[in-house]
């Protein structure tokens, strides 16, 4: 599954200073790992100029050329299922229908691994593909499970180790078009995928916080993977034409193509979210994007009450139509808020403070909203800030 991050100009990155020692990551080194909470992602479009990114030689990396915007994508930790340890929530796509999703994962004294996600149920209209209002695509409600654990950082790492996962999974939906002659046809896409990944270097890296302000330097691994994925489309039971497949995918996807992905990711100890990301075009030649983690930067650098800008949002999902919505000092102010549907519309929308006496509030929300998966934008002084997160109301 390919992650839906919001676009951002990203700068040259540099390596100076003196060298650092190599590290190695275990299971103890997440032991602090927060299992509630936000990560702040800034996100990049594309990357002009780039340097050899990798850290054998345990330079100091500086990604402090990322820019933000007004609007940083935000990955919550929240509560596994299914027996996991750990999961995140996430913006993720498949082709070109973006949803959210779970993924379930879990530590131990092996690694870092991911044995699959949970979606919920979510629509989307094909009006804009088909030309016909009432088609559409629906992801169903499921939990997808991995044949076999993806390892994301296998144990002991360090410089040089290497590692590889091989699984399937299937993703199911639902789609009426018209002009294929579909009606509520059952579809699944089989993925075989096989991952490769090494690590090629070490360091010490920073990026900067939400505010624009540059990090201290931190020991990170650099984990290089490259990813060959094979995707089978089937419809009612039976292998999809080619042509419903390009057309559902706007020309995205064709029957039983194979995409290989390069990608490197910045770990440090403590932190599940890289704390930067890399990935590559469409040749695998130069880097293309990249996302780095302003949230959770250690409190000895820059507290975190004195840079963030994230909101949290909870319970989720939401019952009773009542949310909680908390800040630290740099959110303190007038407030505005609006839930949007799937399709775009505005449900409700409303007002609140954050502020030395009330640093968290309660929002009743419309006891009308029907069940399903929602979009709040929160705004304060006028402009848009974030998007705060998908909820799911019960």
């Amino acid at each position: 599954m390919k992650k839906v991050l919001l676009p951002l100009s990203f700068c040259v990155l540099v390596t100076t200073g003196a060298f650092a020692q190599a590290i190695t990551l275990s299971q103890t080194s997440f032991a602090t790992a927060s299992t509630s909470g936000a990560d702040t992602i800034l996100n990049t479009a594309s990357i002009p100029t780039y340097p050899a990114l990798t850290a054998d030689a345990g330079a100091n990396l500086d990604f402090t050329g990322a820019t933000s915007n007004t609007s940083p994508s935000v990955v919550y930790r929240v509560a596994a299922t299914a027996g996991s340890q750990w999961a995140d929530s996430m913006h993720l796509t498949f082709s070109v229908f973006p949803y959210t999703a779970k993924l379930e994962s879990s530590l131990s004294a092996s690694g870092y691994v991911q044995s699959g996600e949970h979606i919920d149920k979510v629509g989307y209209s094909l009006a804009a593909v088909t030309f016909i209002p009432t088609d559409s695509l629906v992801i169903n409600n499921q939990d997808i499970v991995f044949s076999a654990n993806k390892t994301k950082i296998a144990f002991p790492a360090t410089n040089q180790s290497t590692w590889s996962s091989t699984y399937h999974y299937d993703f199911s939906f639902v789609v009426t078009a018209t002009p294929f002659s579909l009606n509520h046809a059952a579809g699944v896409v089989r993925a075989y995928v096989a991952e490769k990944d090494t690590v090629i270097g070490y360091g010490k890296a920073r990026v900067k916080d939400i505010n624009g302000n540059g990090s201290a330097y931190v020991d990170v691994l650099q984990i290089e993977t490259v990813t060959t994925t094979t995707d089978s489309f089937f419809l009612n039971g039976s292998v999809a034409p080619a042509n419903i497949v390009a057309g559902l995918t706007n020309n995205t996807a064709t029957q039983g193509q194979i995409t290989v992905a390069k990608e490197q990711f910045y770990y440090r100890a403590g932190e599940l979210t890289p704390l930067v990301h890399i990935s590559y075009d469409p040749t695998n030649t130069s880097p293309a994007a990249a996302q780095t983690q302003a949230a959770r930067l250690p409190s000895s650098y820059i507290p975190e009450t004195q840079y963030t800008h994230t909101l949290n949002v909870y319970p989720n999902p939401v019952t009773n139509h009542t949310i909680i919505v908390s800040g630290a000092p740099a959110n303190y102010g007038s407030w505005s808020y609006e839930l949007e549907n799937v399709t775009g519309q505005v449900v409700t929308k409303g007002a609140l403070e954050l502020n030395n006496n009330q640093e968290k509030t309660q929002v009743n929300l419309s006891g009308t909203i029907a069940p399903g998966t929602y979009f709040l934008h929160m705004y304060n002084g006028g402009a848009a800030q974030e998007t705060v997160r998908t909820l799911t109301i019960k």
